[in-house]
């Protein structure tokens, strides 16, 4: 074999893993540690928090409440065109406010928001069909509309 050879193999040696082992009673004090701090953190827990949160919780899931998230920082997500839109669909989703904006109302019918969120911008017959400049004189002409649905969203 070859010097080269010789530096790529590998040899194990046999461990003792007897050492690692801990007895009963090691493991039973460990437990009672274990149990003991996690008793300590449910006498700290409020239970009428707990109650408010599940109730959230259970209107969020049957969907009779639009529930909003407590922020140190609110961020409203403005999708504009297809792409835009669904990326905005999707921070909706996460709880953030959202609108979306397009020139093509068949864009629009495709994206999960309600109607009040998703505003379609009169330009050409079709839309700005995916050309940045058309999508561009679309916003320019819809200035006015699309400030007074940001101030109404956000």
């Amino acid at each position: 074999m070859s010097e080269i050879e010789n530096k790529n193999q590998i040899v194990v040696n046999e461990i003792d893993i007897s050492q690692n082992e801990k007895s009963n009673e090691q493991i039973k004090i460990e437990n009672e540690k274990l149990e003991n701090e996690l008793n300590k953190k449910q006498e700290t827990l409020d239970l009428s928090i707990l109650s408010e949160l599940r109730k959230k919780q259970k209107a969020k899931e049957e969907g009779e409440v639009e529930v909003k998230k407590d922020r140190s920082l609110n961020f409203g997500i403005v999708g504009l065109g297809q792409a835009g839109s669904r990326v905005a669909e999707t921070f909706f989703k996460m709880g953030y406010e959202a609108c979306v904006f397009n020139t093509a109302t068949q864009d629009l019918e495709h994206i999960k928001l309600t109607d009040n969120r998703k505003i379609f911008l009169p330009f050409a017959l079709g839309g700005a069909g995916k050309e940045l400049d058309n999508g561009r004189q679309a916003v320019e002409q819809n200035g006015e509309l699309i400030l007074k649905k940001l101030n109404e969203t956000f």
